[in-house]
């Protein structure tokens, strides 16, 4: 519970920064996050070099730790680099006309991630009677899984405010050079 509370805090953070074009950071927080995570889950969960095995506890407190670990690393970013993104309290009244249209927007993606929960939460009840290694091993599983799609997500991630940004600056031919070595391009290019 601590990690995913953690992780809306990196999320945040993450989006903030692709939005203004910072795609580096964000990655590299991921990739971090993910090898600490791969690195303690068996240390926690079977005790090696600790001698106390944890199980499943052992498992949520490795996906704890690593995500602590990325959101002290998009903090420590912000504090020290960040130019684009301030907090202004007086911003932060609510615009409801604003929330609509992100709404809009976002309820698309946002449905992709409620279904990544359903899948995940049939996922556990379907393998709760098999026991915390076959729990862990799900966990250090999708972990495995998200290392090997993290660089076509890099991309994915990066492309949409890249384009977004050109086209808002009305710098429409550096978008289409970019979109000229593909077969399809778009009807503003």
């Amino acid at each position: 519970m601590p990690g995913l509370a953690l992780q809306y805090v990196n999320i945040v953070m993450m989006s903030g920064l692709r939005g203004t074009g910072v795609v580096q950071p964000t990655m590299i927080v991921q990739i971090a996050t993910v090898l600490l995570n791969a690195l303690l889950a068996p240390i926690l969960i079977a005790g090696w070099l600790t001698g106390h095995p944890m199980g499943v506890a052992g498992a949520g407190l490795a996906s704890s730790i690593a995500v602590a670990a990325g959101a002290l690393m998009l903090g420590g970013y912000f504090r020290k680099l960040e130019k684009y993104i301030r907090f202004r309290p007086a911003l932060w009244k609510p615009r409801l006309p604003v929330w609509g249209r992100m709404i809009n927007i976002g309820l698309p993606a946002g449905g992709e991630f409620g279904f990544m929960f359903v899948y995940i939460a049939v996922m556990y009840w379907v393998i709760r009677d098999f026991g915390a290694a076959a729990q862990a091993g799900f966990g250090l599983g999708t972990r495995l899984m998200q290392s090997i799609f993290l660089p076509a997500m890099a991309i994915a991630f990066a492309t949409g405010p890249i384009a977004g940004q050109n086209f808002g600056a009305k710098q429409f031919t550096r978008a289409c050079a970019r979109l000229s070595t593909s077969r399809r391009r778009s009807a503003w290019c």
